[in-house]
């Protein structure tokens, strides 16, 4: 088989029983194949994916064990005016749940509460020594941690120790050996019973507030029915940013989450949409806006994300925060240029590692005292998409290395650093992502490790899973707004995509800098073998030109001419400019037809 130009395997899906088709007449025949592909096969399992409600689709938060013990705990500080310390992280998704807690306790009636969120380049991810000490010594009587807390054993017991009872709230994977806290909500416990494991830590966080509020602890019985709902914009942010999957529960909070994201009562993120160019829409007779997770992902996420990698998190905390238009455009000006300055760090990272160093091992283990902490996750994911292959990038500090790792579907991040765990002095994550922290003197015993358990892994080379070959008659916008009942897209839930046979590249052009590349494929639809349609590069009439831009794939691009038949991956898309909206094709991967 011919190689694609991204060195990827493409596994196209089979076709769909032709029962299930007639199960599901009024569906588009590719929107049909895709639910059999993943797997949505019962009308009661295609009514909730395509009409997630949020009153049935979202579960009870006593379902989550620990749940009664932590709003036990929180309820009787809300109602002594103890001093609660609400402690957060410094990503999205942390930031996000410190302000749900804030928001609650507030309305709740709390009389003390403080928030911290810790330096990532000073004091890296979870709970330390040094701020629990702090913590004892402002007079805090209960800590309350928000996407962190399950790997802390250690500071868990040292805030018990000086006098503080602690709940810890988080969605990370549980290790062997569990905090000692007084409550522990986790949805990845082991004895936890909870029907949905994909939550991300804002919306850990937003069961605790709901099931505050549910068991009318503080001053609940004041509040307006559904006041909670306001804070679904922040949870459906959280939800995309922190990758977590687009199925069950989640697709039910994000849906009416940017619903509510397209009327937020955040000043903060209305500068944030204005300064990333994001003008949401809202049809209130529908339930539907213009705002989809690329807009959190790829537009407002990193622009918050940038605070704690290349300055302080409290940054997006005072944006999520602000009360005024003055206030709110200031801290998102702040945001937007962190955000450009991080992805020219990224750029300049990426290429300092050879790619030599990264062909040469199963894993690749690479650190510099150059590399900002802040940024090490987003160039490992780079890697790890690019190649197919585990990569854990760290900072070289005085005495230690500090690093983020992101791997390929088939390996298993904490798993991979569990089997360092006598070399590391901590470690976290999911599946997929995770934080690592060592002392220097293990840099190389860490990397041995780290490559000698790979290796023993089964190799796979990276893939792509299409879900169906297309024709150019395909390419319509009555298969474009079709698909759209798919949405919203995620983790779990990608964006469909196709494979479209025997393209001829008729015009070629590198844009964007040189980065991305513009194309013209020209194709028309005929007849195979067996009977069914596939695209033809033959001159004649019936073919049709088709739009396409590669992004970030100016450079394999190259390999390819005018005039080549090919066979290309895509997605089908909306080129946007001066109000025009146009259909064309997003190229994933190309190889020679």
């Amino acid at each position: 088989m011919t190689a694609s130009m991204r060195s990827h395997d493409w596994i196209v899906s089979k076709k769909a029983p032709k029962a299930f088709f007639e199960q599901y007449p009024e569906y588009h025949p590719l929107v049909t194949q895709i639910l059999w592909k993943r797997g949505i096969c019962s009308q009661k399992e295609v009514d909730a994916f395509f009409n997630p409600d949020y009153e049935t689709d979202t579960h009870d938060p006593f379902l989550l064990s620990g749940m009664e013990e932590a709003v036990r705990i929180i309820g009787d500080a809300l109602e002594s005016g103890e001093h609660i310390l609400i402690y957060g992280d410094y990503d999205a998704d942390g930031v996000c749940a410190s302000t749900v807690l804030m928001e609650t306790f507030q309305a709740l009636g709390a009389e003390k509460i403080s928030v911290y969120i810790p330096h990532r380049q000073d004091e890296g991810y979870g709970l330390n020594d040094e701020a629990i000490r702090k913590a004892a010594g402002d007079g805090v009587n209960l800590i309350v941690t928000v996407d962190c807390g399950s790997t802390n054993v250690s500071q868990v017991a040292l805030a018990k120790e000086l006098g503080m009872r602690i709940v810890v709230t988080d969605h990370h994977t549980v290790l062997r050996a569990s905090p000692s806290a007084d409550a522990f909500v986790n949805p990845h416990k082991k004895d936890d019973a909870y029907p949905f494991k994909g939550l991300s830590g804002t919306a850990v966080a937003f069961k605790v507030a709901c099931a505050l509020v549910a068991r009318g602890r503080g001053k609940a019985s004041t509040m307006p029915a559904g006041w909670e709902k306001w804070m679904l914009d922040i949870v459906a942010l959280s939800t995309i940013t922190d990758v977590m999957p687009l199925i069950g529960e989640n697709r039910a909070l994000v849906r009416w989450g940017l619903f509510v994201l397209a009327q937020t009562r955040r000043e903060g993120l209305r500068a944030l949409m204005r300064v990333s160019g994001v003008t949401p829409t809202l049809n209130r007779s529908e339930n539907t806006t213009n705002l989809n997770p690329f807009t959190l992902g790829f537009a407002l996420g990193p622009r918050l994300n940038a605070a704690g990698r290349m300055e302080h998190a409290q940054l997006a905390f005072d944006l999520l925060n602000a009360k005024t238009r003055e206030e709110a455009d200031r801290l998102a000006i702040l945001l937007d240029g962190a955000n450009r300055r991080r992805q020219t760090v990224v750029r300049d990272i990426l290429s300092q590692i050879p790619k030599e160093d990264i062909d040469a091992a199963p894993a690749v283990v690479v650190g510099s005292e150059e590399w900002p902490i802040g940024v090490l996750g987003i160039v490992a994911g780079r890697i790890a998409d690019a190649y197919g292959k585990p990569a854990f990038i760290y900072q070289r500090q005085e005495t230690r290395l500090v690093g983020s790792a992101r791997t390929p579907a088939h390996v298993h991040t904490v798993r991979v650093l569990e089997s360092c765990e006598s070399v590391l002095e901590k470690f976290g994550g999911h599946a997929q992502a995770g934080g690592f922290t060592a002392t220097l003197a293990q840099e190389s015993v860490l990397r041995e490790r780290i490559i000698s358990h790979v290796a023993l892994l089964e190799h796979r080379d990276p893939t792509i899973s299409v879900d169906s070959v297309i024709t150019p008659e395909d390419i319509s916008w009555e298969t474009y707004d079709a698909l759209s009942a798919l949405a919203p897209y995620g983790q779990d839930n990608p964006e469909p995509v196709f494979l479209l046979k025997g393209a001829r590249v008729t015009r070629k052009q590198e844009v964007g800098k040189g980065a991305h590349i513009r194309c013209i494929l020209e194709a028309g639809p005929v007849r195979d073998r067996e009977g069914s349609q596939r695209a033809s590069a033959s001159n004649g009439a019936g073919n049709r030109s088709i739009k396409a831009m590669g992004f970030r794939l100016a450079k394999e691009a190259s390999l390819f001419s005018e005039g080549d038949t090919v066979d290309a991956v895509v997605r089908l898309a909306v080129d946007e400019y001066n109000g025009r909206r146009d259909l064309m094709v997003e190229l994933v991967d190309m190889r020679r037809g």
